[in-house]
């Protein structure tokens, strides 16, 4: 998941085989699993899909270096990091150094709320040049491989991080190209986002205008992670 790919700016080597670059903007399609079983069945997972039992949600992400900026919806159940349930859709917003956290259908949250400050997606290059990213080997993936790498310094229970990038048969990685999945240890199980339509476009500026119920930004309440002041329903 790129999004918590940004707390993962350890200063490391990458270890092995050195990890794709991303491109500096794309957009892709993905579906998030929460795998229920995974203490019997970590990732990584042949073609991108846990054994059941598993939730999944569907999700876009647009990703754009050059104004470090990030989004990411989730169309369906959010990101299963929270202490209560994540049934309801949500969209984590990315941009001019600060994350928003758009959500409706839940009480344990406002409509937006500043999740973190500073705060900016994975540079193109975070795998091999920011991590210590290891080569772990070789999954099958849609007739194709997928080539996993793992982040061990980032310690449980937010880590360890996978990430994988599929690539013909028989052929090295591509130097550039956009993730197949992420996977990171979840509040209930793995999760795992596996992502396809990948496409190195540039979006268009009008992605990232933010919703008028994040306006105006200096009135926005903290989420309440990362040590803030929690957000209370109604105040």
């Amino acid at each position: 998941m790129l999004l918590f790919s940004t707390f993962a700016f350890i200063v490391g080597i990458a270890l092995g085989t050195v990890a794709p670059t991303l491109p500096e903007h794309f957009e892709s399609d993905f579906t998030e699993y929460t795998a229920f079983r995974s203490q019997e069945a970590p990732p990584p997972y042949d073609n991108g899909v846990p054994p059941p039992p598993f939730k999944a949600s569907r999700g876009k992400t647009f990703y754009d270096w050059s104004i470090k900026a990030m989004i990411e919806y989730r169309y369906d159940f959010c990101v299963n990091i929270f202490e209560f349930s994540n049934n309801f859709p949500c969209t984590f917003f990315n941009i001019n150094m600060t994350t928003y956290l758009i959500s409706n259908g839940t009480t344990h949250l406002p409509p937006c709320c500043v999740f973190g400050k500073p705060w900016h997606p994975p540079p193109p290059n975070f795998l091999s040049a920011d991590v210590n990213a290891s080569f772990e080997g070789r999954r099958p993936w849609n007739q194709e491989d997928a080539w996993w790498w793992i982040v061990k310094s980032i310690a449980p229970p937010t880590g360890p991080f996978h990430y994988s990038f599929s690539a013909p048969v028989g052929s090295k990685p591509a130097e550039v190209a956009v993730y197949s999945s992420f996977a990171f240890p979840g509040m209930s199980g793995w999760v795992q986002q596996s992502f396809f339509n990948q496409r190195a476009v540039k979006p268009p500026e009008s992605t990232w205008k933010l919703p008028d119920m994040c306006l105006p930004i200096d009135q926005l309440p903290n989420c309440g992670f990362f040590s803030a002041k929690p957000y209370r329903f109604g105040h």
